[in-house]
């Protein structure tokens, strides 16, 4: 009889995978940004007031000659609907019932968290760069010729020819790549204070640009521990790093559109989406929500007026054989009440 060694052993004994590491990258930083805010109709609208007319003196006693009021006008985004779906057999759930990994184990909530997480993904991405086009509908994003960050063509059915209040500031270089400089913020910052009496409250930018930031300001260089966004204090941990501004924070997403830096006005900035109609709950179509994204503040069930968790409903399919099929879902508008007050400046690359 020979020894027993672990290569005589090792078919008999038992595989035990014992944790289960992401290694996905979907951060969603400008998502996390902004406001969510539930709003309803048809499609999202508001009124715009423009107008250049001052006030007036008059003589003691003087008859009134001119009468002057600003333009209400109509604002309109065709909702857009973002989601995810998955389908688990009923084998596969039956058999990672009873693995010793309990992540591996609750694979239906597993395969429902990436649902939520990719529709995370596919919203932040969207938010730079959608073009508002339909069939599937699409929002309009910050930096397309059709979204609140450009400075002319039309945003939200308001011809930015009719209506220059309505233009944002947007800063290109005619496509030819420029280096950065702080200068460039500098100036949109004046300019965005001198059309609408205000300025952005946090800034995004790729990691790279981010570091050209970064780098232009040392050894002056100061990380923001805590920053105020949407009227909270949010503390900044789990991967988090914010750049100091004027006193206001500068955050890199990895998914910002490429060559571009964008200065958000979060007061004037919204994700609307439109709430689930309770009889569709009620009746049993939805059969629950998951978060898509926010802050640990604005998931907690106590949340500050500033913020609100954008949730998707979830949607169990007509089954077809031993599987289950869900969908997630959730409508959304990308919302600039203000488009003024926010900046872009593109084809910037680090120097």
């Amino acid at each position: 009889m020979g020894d027993v060694t672990y290569a005589t052993q090792v078919n008999s004994l038992e595989q035990r995978f014992r944790t289960l590491v992401k290694q996905q990258n979907r951060p969603a930083v400008t998502l996390t940004l902004l406001n969510k805010r539930s709003r309803t109709g048809k499609n999202c609208a508001w009124d715009v007031e423009t107008g250049t007319a001052t006030g007036q003196n008059f003589d003691d006693g003087a008859d009134v000659g001119l009468f002057n009021a600003d333009v209400d006008t109509p604002a309109v985004l065709q909702w857009s609907e973002y989601g995810d779906a998955m389908a688990i057999t009923g084998r596969a759930e039956d058999a990672s019932a009873n693995e010793t990994s309990a992540e591996i184990a609750r694979l239906y909530q597993r395969k429902l968290e990436g649902c939520g997480e990719r529709t995370a993904d596919v919203l932040n991405v969207s938010i730079w760069t959608a073009d508002g086009s339909g069939s599937p509908q699409k929002i309009h994003g910050l930096t397309h010729s059709s979204g609140p960050l450009a400075a002319t063509g039309t945003y939200a059915t308001i011809d930015r020819a009719s209506f220059p209040q309505w233009a944002s500031n947007l800063y290109t270089n005619g496509g030819v790549p420029r280096a950065f400089h702080i200068s460039l913020m500098e100036k949109a910052e004046e300019d965005a204070l001198s059309r609408s009496g205000t300025t952005p409250k946090a800034y995004v930018t790729t990691p790279s640009i981010w570091r050209a930031y970064a780098e232009s300001l040392s050894p002056q260089r100061r990380f923001m521990q805590e920053v105020m966004i949407r009227g909270q204090k949010i503390v900044l941990d789990g991967g988090w790093q914010a750049l100091d501004f004027n006193g206001k924070p500068v955050f890199k997403d990895p998914q910002a559109a490429a060559g571009c830096m964008a200065g958000l006005d979060l007061d004037n900035l919204y994700l609307d989406y439109l709430p689930v109609a309770p009889a569709r709950v009620n009746r049993g179509d939805v059969v629950g929500f998951i978060p898509v994204n926010g802050t640990p503040q604005e998931m907690g069930p106590q949340s500050p007026p500033g913020g609100q968790a954008l949730m998707a409903a979830v949607y169990k399919l007509a089954r077809t054989g031993n599987k289950t099929k869900v969908q997630v879902l959730v409508t959304v508008a990308l919302t600039a009440e203000r488009c003024n007050s926010s900046w872009l400046i593109k084809d910037l690359v680090a120097s």
